[in-house]
């Protein structure tokens, strides 16, 4: 069960990784990536992400690709955060009861680039994330669902 304001304890532990990448105007696949999330919890209220997958281009080109972030939970959501000292926000999520589970969305502009973000807790113990990606050389949308592994 998510809980705005205790949201780390239950995202602590690995998650599978499912990944889409789609050109924003024609709808058509660009890439497809698969593989593992973690969330470690560290300091009072903050929990390291690691994602570690397959990027597979639609060309057929495949290779490793990884990312990391910093959580901060906060009193009515998450703060996430691109840089090990927290210097660099990247979302900060005001999480709100939806029709599905709790749903949190921002806007980080990232100049000349803009990423239109919505996050979903869902009530299945999985999450979404889906980010709408525009600027002068990027017009995509990634949507990313995760899965609790046993």
């Amino acid at each position: 069960m998510w809980l705005r304001h205790a949201m780390l304890p239950s995202l602590d532990g690995r998650w599978s990784l499912d990944r889409s990448v789609e050109d924003l105007g024609s709808g058509k696949p660009m890439a497809a990536m698969h593989g593992t999330a973690s969330f470690t919890l560290g300091a009072a209220g903050e929990a390291a992400y690691a994602e570690s997958a397959t990027l597979a281009l639609e060309g057929g080109q495949a290779m490793p690709a990884s990312r990391h972030y910093f959580y901060r939970q906060e009193e009515d959501g998450l703060a996430i955060f691109f840089d090990e000292a927290r210097s660099q926000l990247f979302h900060r999520l005001v999480l709100e009861q939806g029709e599905g589970g709790l749903v949190g969305a921002d806007l980080h502009l990232c100049t000349p680039d803009r990423y239109d973000s919505r996050y979903e807790f869902r009530t299945d113990d999985s999450f979404a994330v889906v980010h709408v990606v525009e600027g002068p050389r990027k017009s995509y949308v990634s949507r990313t669902l995760y899965h609790r592994q046993a």
